[in-house]
Parts: C-alpha cells; structure tokens; sequence
C-alpha cells in the first residue's frame, strides 16, 4: 500500500514543484540565469505542457490503495486451520480396527497444534512490523525529498554563477580550443570597440590583432574580479562566463589586468569595471600574453544580465 503511493504521488509532486518553479523563473525574467535567452520561451512553453499533463496525472490517476492489500498483509494459510495427521487403519489382533495417528497422540498432538499456530502468528505481525517500518522510512524520505525541492525551486533566490564557479573551471579554458582566422586590417578599421564585452575582447585577443589596433581601441569592460593563479600578486581577471545553452557549459572568460597589489583595492568576486588600454602583458609569471594596464578600476553594481552569449 505505502510503495503503491509513493510510486504514484512522488513522481508527479516533484515534477509538479519543478514545472512551477520554471515558470516563475520565466515569468519575473530570471530564467535567463540558467538557460541561453533564445531558449526561453521553448523552455516555458514546454513547462506548461508539462504542467498539464502532470495535473491531469493527479486527476485520473487510480486510488493509491491497492485492492490486495488485505491479502498482502495476511500470513499464508488461515489461521487456525491445520492439516489433519495422516492416519493408518491397521487390524488387532482380534480382528478389530484401530486408527493409528501418525503423530503425537492425545494431550501431546494439541499442544504441538497451538504451538504451530502461535508461532505463525508471531511471525505474521513480525513481517506486518517490517512492513510498516519499511514503508514509514521511505515515506518519511519521500518527504524530505519533497521539502528539499521546494526549498531549492521556490525558496532559495535565482543566483548567477560566480567566483566558486570559476575557480573549478579554468579562465580562458574554452579560448584557443578551436583555430580562429586572422582578421584583416579593412575589418579591423570598421568594428567599433565601445560596446566590446570581455568575450569579444578575448575572442580578438585570439586572432591575433595587432598592436596598432590595440593602442588605438582603449577598454571598458564589466565584470567580477579572480586571481589569476599564475601571477596574484600583481594580475587578476575581469571575468564573464559565457552560454552556450544553459549554465552546465557555462564557461569563464577573463581579460588579464596587470595592476600589482590589487588586493589592497578589490575583493574576489566582486563586480568592477575596468578601463585602459592593452598592452603585452608586463608579468613576469602570468601566462597571458596581453592584460589590461588600467587607467581607472572602480566597484560596479552586479551586472543585470551576468553572462554574455
């Protein structure tokens, strides 16, 4: 009875706490905090399918209590009833009949009776206790399931991924991966810089720019602050993550900021924006070939939209 419930309650009462929690993601714009923003109105209409679909398995789903369970719960064999001893029809000597039993006679053959019967009775409420401890435990984890899912879907605040990300995947890890074409100095002369994140900055930085470009297109970009591992004493990252489709590819993109002792100013994680120009990397350490020298390093508010696409 109790496993007839959980596998027919539990299912649709955690797919149920997720298609919601969806859906409120979409409808207050949060959504885009782990998905690609082209992906979002597929996402929440697919949700509300599925919400459909789920209230509709409450409405028609048959009652969780099986029609067996009686039979389920009863030892084997009725109670009471036990298999008469054979018995043996043998002639005296007289010529008379006697019924021999076969096995205890008398006083002997009750008592070994109610013994039988006492003990499958011992045993029966024995396996109805294992039953109902077995079936409590896992209502009770069912439970706790439900309750961390709630709490997870609906009560914790939408966060974006930040440093603690960043420190488990490595900055610039996804850049490089691929050979980019060299870009040409005539599409170099019409791209307008102003509204380059560190995405764009980085991706730039790959194809080899050149130097003229670099000194003539200065940098103004947003983002939260991390050490660069090689260098952190005098080198930390500007850094974005970039979305592919949702926040499991999600990859940290930095710009290397050449600014010694950065520590005394900034705090890990926090949002800064940063402008200068860049330059070949002055590090003795850092592994970037370029990094920002900056003009003006200042706290900024955390970005509304975290990620770049």
């Amino acid at each position: 009875m109790h496993d007839n419930f959980l596998r027919r309650w539990v299912g649709p009462v955690l797919a149920l706490i997720g298609i919601v929690a969806m859906l409120w993601l979409g409808l207050t714009g949060k959504l885009e905090l782990y998905i690609h923003p082209r992906y979002v109105v597929f996402t929440v209409v697919m949700a509300v399918i599925g919400l459909v679909f789920t209230l509709a398995s409450f409405v028609m789903a048959p009652q969780w209590r099986d029609k067996h369970t009686h039979d389920e719960d009863a030892a084997p064999g009725t109670l009471g009833q036990n298999p008469a001893s054979p018995t043996l029809t043998t002639s005296a000597p007289d010529g008379s009949a006697h019924a021999a039993s076969s096995g205890a006679p008398g006083t002997a053959s009750r008592r070994s009776r109610r013994a039988d019967r006492g003990a499958r009775a011992g045993a029966a409420r024995s396996g109805r206790a294992r039953r109902v401890a077995k079936a409590t435990a896992l209502q009770l984890s069912a439970a706790a399931i439900i309750v961390a899912a709630i709490f997870a879907m609906l009560v914790l605040p939408p966060a974006p991924l930040s440093l603690s990300a960043a420190e488990q995947r490595s900055v610039n890890s996804s850049v490089g991966s691929a050979p980019v074409a060299p870009i040409s100095d005539e599409q170099l002369a019409s791209i307008d810089t102003s509204t380059f994140t560190v995405k764009e900055w980085t991706t730039y930085l790959n194809m080899g720019v050149s130097a003229e470009f670099l000194a003539e297109n200065p940098v103004d970009v947003t983002g939260f602050v991390s050490a660069d591992t090689n260098d952190p004493d005098n080198v930390f990252f500007v850094t974005r993550f970039s979305i592919t489709c949702c926040a499991v590819d999600a990859s940290p993109l930095g710009l290397a900021v050449y600014h010694p002792n950065w520590q005394n100013e900034l705090t890990e994680g926090k949002w800064v924006r940063v402008r200068g120009g860049i330059v070949p990397n002055p590090s003795a350490f850092s592994t970037e070939t370029y990094s920002v020298v900056p003009t003006d390093v200042e706290p900024a508010d955390d970005a509304t939209e975290p990620y770049v696409f």
